[in-house]
Order: structure tokens, then C-alpha cells, then sequence
């Protein structure tokens, strides 16, 4: 299984490289080593600035479809946000600490006994060492049938706990069959999901566990489908379409998400904060 590579922590000496290399540096080049590439302060700091100065109704309601890659990383830190401040803060921290990879995905459903469900997120692996991979675009769609009705919009952390549902992630499209059961009352509501991924060229096959928060009218319990893929044109928009060594990625279907996820690309300068946040969840 293909690991995402660790990056060194400063430039080397004497160097003035402001911006990320294309693609990540060596672990064994130095023995001074971070999880990330070398970020530019101004472009993380206007980012940052623009996250808290958006207007009030972004933070109370995240949007299950966005088109850029920028809105997914705001979605994902504000799913942080949520983590840290829960009641069950000092058990998440503990999960997040000890997860193989995370998937923060914004969920739109509705219908009684059946209802849809579309939506979008990021996905980022952890290494070995505890190191996060550069983040990556996917998109959902799916239905469930059950004792259910209403709807509401979901904000998801899905936790991958062993290595099999880091390669069920890797594929281009994966097929997640599972359980789900929640309660929300305007602003408020909870929702629990336990679901199995099945990665549809190899059949990986790895278990995912989901911390959640509801906003909307809905109650009721469900079996579910769905199907995730990666969202390659939303990815190009963060990646272009280099590839390690710099050769160019000719097919169609945009950046691969083993590509991104095993290291061959470096994170992003606008993921900062989302690194920062990670960082605070798992001390």
C-alpha cells in the first residue's frame, strides 16, 4: 500500500522558496521532518481571513454542493470546529489521534421510507508516522429505505480505523452499504452511521465509523447505499494535472485519488488551517 511521503519542515539552507515543491520531498532527507510541505503565510493568512470574515449564515449551514475546492476545505474546518467544541470532544480527539485517514462529507437527504442523498467532501489518509496526506474531492450520491421521513443536511466525519478501508478509499469509485438512524429539530440533530466500503475495481473492502450533526426536520432509521467517487475536476482545480516527476496526466477522468492520497502531489497552501486544526484534535 502506497504511503503518503513526508515533506521537510523549512527549506533547505539558503534557500528563499515561498511556495510548495510540485511534489513532496524525501523522509530521508532530512531527520528534521513535518507532515506537510513549506507554506506561504501571506496566502494562508488571506485564506484564514477570509474563512472568519464570512458572513454569519456560512458557519450555521454548510452546503452539500459546492464548485470549488476552497468551499470543501472551509466545510472541513468547520466540521473541526464542531469536534473540538462536542461533548464528546475528549473521545473524538482520541479517534482522531488513532484513525488511519478521515472524510469530511456535507450530505443533503430527504423523502419518507425512501429518500435520496447527494453530497460532496474531502478525504486525507494518515501515514505510519502521523502524517496527513494532501486532501482530496469526492462526491456522494445515494438513497435508503427504513422507518424514516423529513430531511435535513448532514455534516459527516468518517472515520477510517485499519489499512483495508484506506485501500477501499484509493479507488475511483467506491460502493458504501451500511446502516444509519438520526433525529433533527431545526438547528439541532444528531445522526449515526456504521457503513462497509467496497472498492469496485479491486472489491477492498474496509468498515467506517461516522461522528454527525444534523440541521433540518427528519427522524428515523435506514438501510443505505451509496456511492462515492472522486471528484476529478474539482481536484485539478487545487492539483492541475501534474503527476510525480512532473509528467502530465493525460486521461480523462482527472487526478486519481490514490494519486493525491499516496503522496504524489504536495498539500495545498489553502489547507493550512485544516492541518492546524487536525493538529489540535489529536493532542
Amino acid at each position: 500500500m502506497a504511503l503518503p511521503m513526508l515533506v521537510s519542515r523549512q527549506p533547505p539552507s539558503g534557500s528563499t522558496m515561498k511556495d510548495p515543491p510540485t511534489a513532496p520531498y524525501s523522509s530521508s532527507s532530512s531527520s528534521d521532518t513535518t507532515c506537510r510541505a513549506p507554506l506561504s503565510s501571506s496566502s494562508a493568512s488571506a485564506f484564514t481571513s477570509a474563512i472568519s470574515n464570512e458572513p454569519f449564515y456560512s458557519s450555521l449551514l454548510n452546503p452539500p454542493i459546492t464548485f470549488s475546492f476552497e468551499s470543501e476545505i472551509k466545510k472541513a474546518i468547520r466540521s473541526c470546529h464542531t469536534m473540538a467544541n462536542s461533548i464528546e470532544g475528549t473521545s473524538l480527539h482520541q479517534k482522531v489521534k488513532h484513525c488511519d485517514g478521515l472524510a469530511f462529507m456535507t450530505v443533503a437527504r430527504g423523502g419518507f421510507f425512501l429518500t435520496g442523498q447527494v453530497g460532496q467532501g474531502l478525504i486525507l489518509f494518515k501515514d505510519q508516522d502521523g502524517c496527513w496526506s494532501a486532501p482530496a474531492a469526492v462526491g456522494a450520491i445515494g438513497g435508503g429505505i427504513g422507518l424514516q421521513g423529513g430531511g435535513d443536511i448532514t455534516d459527516y466525519v468518517l472515520f477510517f480505523k485499519t489499512p483495508d478501508a484506506q485501500e477501499a478509499m484509493k479507488g475511483g469509485c467506491q460502493l458504501a452499504v451500511g446502516v444509519s438512524g438520526g433525529i433533527a429539530a431545526g438547528p439541532v440533530g444528531r445522526s449515526g452511521v456504521w457503513q462497509y466500503h467496497w472498492r469496485l475495481d479491486t472489491c477492498d473492502v474496509g468498515c467506517v465509523w461516522a461522528f454527525s450533526g444534523s440541521k433540518g426536520w427528519y427522524a428515523g432509521g435506514a438501510l443505505t447505499l451509496q456511492l462515492l467517487c472522486g471528484l476529478g475536476w474539482m481536484n485539478e482545480q487545487m492539483y492541475g494535472k501534474k503527476r510525480e516527476g512532473g509528467r502530465e496526466g493525460g486521461n480523462e477522468g482527472g487526478m486519481r485519488l490514490a494519486d493525491i492520497l499516496g503522496g504524489k502531489v504536495g498539500p495545498p497552501l489553502e489547507a493550512q488551517e485544516l492541518y492546524k486544526c487536525l493538529e489540535g484534535l489529536t493532542k
